[in-house]
């Protein structure tokens, strides 16, 4: 699970059933401090096999690393009624060689000088850590593929 930068939601990798459930609240001052659940909606698409690690780049783009998967990233949708929402991912880091990403397990992001990101992944089964670029100004771009 992981707290989004703005702390306004709860993203909460949910394995068995594929999905990330986001649970969105909201404090309370008066009469004493209170948190209230205002929105709780369930993340689905069919790069989602076995989520386990979330990591955010800004308050409303997630990245998902599925451990009978890829990396994927998603943009969250806006205000909603809907309690499940289906999405395509805004780019992905397929398992393959080049990517040097088998089975990923936990990710990382972390916002670079130049604006860019610089996104790190572990891959269980490989014993590795491996680090890409993500660039997402003019569309996204994920580069540098390498273990560290």
């Amino acid at each position: 699970m992981r707290l989004s930068p703005d702390n306004d939601f709860l993203a909460i990798a949910d394995a068995t059933n594929d999905q990330i459930v986001l649970v969105y609240f909201a404090l309370q001052e008066s009469p004493r401090p209170t948190i209230r659940v205002s929105r709780v909606y369930a993340l689905k698409s069919d790069y989602l096999r076995y989520p386990h690690g979330l990591a955010f780049l800004g308050n409303k783009t997630i990245v998902v690393a599925s451990r009978l998967g890829d990396v994927a990233a998603f943009r969250l949708p806006g205000d909603s009624e809907c309690t499940e929402v289906f999405a395509e991912p805004l780019f992905l880091v397929a398992e393959s060689e080049k990517t040097k990403v088998q089975n990923p397990g936990s990710v990382d992001v972390y916002k670079l000088a130049d604006g860019t990101f610089r996104m790190l992944v572990c891959n269980n089964h490989l014993h590795t850590v491996t680090a890409h670029k993500i660039k997402l100004e003019e569309g996204v771009s994920v580069t540098g593929h390498r273990v560290v």
